[in-house]
């Protein structure tokens, strides 16, 4: 993996994301995710930086084996954005055809 991409286990992992782990894991980006949407990033990053965004277990970015973004793109831009790292559960080996059900 990439300098900034933690060496996770396959599984559920609580991480804290720096801008840099961000961009590193935003630097893959696969052919299914939809497009970004800024007004989304920056609401989640104006909450990161005025100390409102919370952190909820439940809310979990999922990458693939391939290191693709399956699910939590926008909050990682956000992080990137606002430059505040943010506590997340990161599930690390998620199959992108199980999220294109919720899309």
């Amino acid at each position: 993996m990439a300098q900034n991409k933690p060496d996770f286990q396959p599984g559920l992992h609580e991480v804290l994301v720096t801008p840099d782990m961000a961009a590193d894991l935003l630097s893959t980006k696969a052919d299914f995710q939809r497009s970004i949407s800024m007004r989304t990033v920056k609401k989640f990053a104006d909450e990161m930086i005025r100390g409102q965004w919370r952190y909820v277990p439940s809310l979990v970015i999922s990458i693939s084996f391939d290191g693709e973004i399956v699910d939590g793109q926008h909050r990682l831009q956000a992080v990137l954005l606002s430059g505040m790292p943010q506590k997340f559960m990161v599930h690390y080996g998620a199959c992108a055809n199980d999220f294109s059900v919720i899309d």
